[in-house]
């Protein structure tokens, strides 16, 4: 077995990394195709390249980990029977602290799957938020780490609740010169204390791309023949992944838990009395202003957002308002645009930075929406946590504040919860 340095700096999203790292290349023999990792803090010197007298290696991935501070290398298997966790290249191995199976089962272990607070009043558990409508009209939002996708609820993904709750944060204060949000206070890394709002009975799906994997997304309507998309005429010839010419909106029907969201058109929104005409126009045009903000931030960061969902409601004076989350991965697509073009050409998915990236893995191994889904193995769930952590860290330009894993995450929850909420805590 060879392994070879290919490169020695990393760029990512158009911008140079300062962390060094290492492509490498893997010849496994035996008539096998090279096995590429792409080690991410390490800086591999030729000298530390030797041949290996094993005959047999898998690397399923290798990437940085930044909720634990040090690279994951999982997957990998040498035929001696003995499974490395730190490369088998490097002389002095004590010098590289890899992540190990103990760390990844100690990161699954310290998901939070539900956050019950008997304290407080009002319980309604949503597929990932667990949410308490207080008396004085405040609304307690806790995001979970549970993952949903097919509309149900399949894992719990190690600090996705904390992603989730710190994007969509940022994402409010980023467009709050646009349209109000239903933000009061974000009293720990994983709540929301908001306004409570008259919620109104549709999605805003606003899309720049002809892709998705859902029954809701355009790329499988039109991959089956259709041609009129939530009222809007596609020409015929699109690719998957395309850009389209225009901005969209496509918007669906709010569906009850288990049940699937539902395509509908503007027009068959007013007709149905879902939305009167003003207020349809209304949130037409503060998704497309929303979105058009989320686009020029996402850009300069070297992503391309490619479409989004978002709710609104009515506020006490009845002010259209932005609520639940906005522009997150579970909410939207991402792409690294600096690889975007050279995938299409090479007919591959574009590199994500969302949900889309546990979708596709789902849709290759079973029919999501007629089979049972498959367990997700724990590895996967790991990449797809660094997938998140790596979008929340582009797309805001801040450092992702690790929590405490000794601390476990209900009871930091507690904790704050407490301080924001005496009333219902106690002393």
């Amino acid at each position: 077995m060879r392994v070879q340095p290919l490169r020695h700096r990393l760029r990512i999203g158009g911008q140079a990394n300062n962390r060094p790292a290492a492509l490498l290349a893997l010849d496994i023999g035996n008539g096998n195709p090279p096995a590429f990792g792409l080690f991410v803090g390490l800086e591999v010197p030729p000298e530390n390249c030797r041949e290996d007298n094993r005959s047999r290696a898998e690397i399923t991935s290798i990437f940085h980990y930044p909720a634990i501070g040090k690279p994951l290398l999982y997957g990998a298997v040498f035929e001696s029977g003995v499974l490395y966790t730190r490369p088998p290249f490097n002389q002095n191995r004590n010098q590289i602290d890899f992540v190990t199976d103990t760390d990844i089962q100690r990161l699954l272990d310290t998901c939070l799957t539900e956050a019950t607070f008997p304290e407080l009043p009002n319980p309604q558990s949503g597929k990932v938020r667990e949410s308490y409508d207080l008396p004085d009209g405040r609304r307690v939002m806790i995001a979970t780490d549970r993952q949903s996708a097919f509309d149900l609820v399949l894992a719990a993904v190690p600090l996705k609740g904390q992603v989730l709750n710190q994007t969509a944060m940022f994402w409010f204060e980023k467009t709050k010169d646009i349209c109000p949000n239903h933000i009061i206070e974000a009293p720990d890394p994983n709540v929301v204390i908001a306004r409570r709002l008259d919620m109104l009975p549709v999605e805003m799906v606003v899309r720049d791309y002809i892709t998705g994997s859902t029954e809701t997304s355009i790329w499988p309507m039109y991959e089956r023949g259709e041609r009129l998309l939530y009222g809007h005429p596609f020409p015929e010839g699109l690719m998957k992944n395309q850009k389209l010419p225009e901005t969209i909106i496509t918007p669906t029907t709010k569906a009850a838990q288990g049940e699937h969201d539902a395509p509908i058109t503007a027009r068959e929104i007013v007709e149905q009395g879902l939305l009167d005409q003003e207020q349809w126009d209304e949130l037409a045009r503060l998704s497309l202003a929303v979105f058009a903000r989320g686009r020029e931030i996402a850009a300069d960061n070297g992503l391309i957002l490619v479409d989004t969902k978002y709710e609104f409601g009515l506020d006490v004076d009845g002010r259209i308002t932005l609520a639940d989350e906005i522009l997150t991965p579970d909410s939207s697509r991402y792409w690294i645009a600096d690889t975007y073009a050279q995938r299409m050409n090479e007919g591959q998915e574009p590199e994500s930075l969302d949900k889309e990236f546990l979708r596709l893995w789902l849709a290759g191994r079973c029919d999501p929406y007629n089979e049972p889904i498959p367990e997700i193995p724990p590895e996967t769930l790991i990449e797809f946590s660094g997938k998140y952590v790596h979008l929340y860290e582009q797309v805001t330009s801040r450092t992702f504040e690790k929590p405490d894993l000794g601390i476990p995450i209900k009871d930091r929850i507690r904790d704050s919860l407490a301080k924001a909420l005496p009333e219902f805590f106690g002393s």
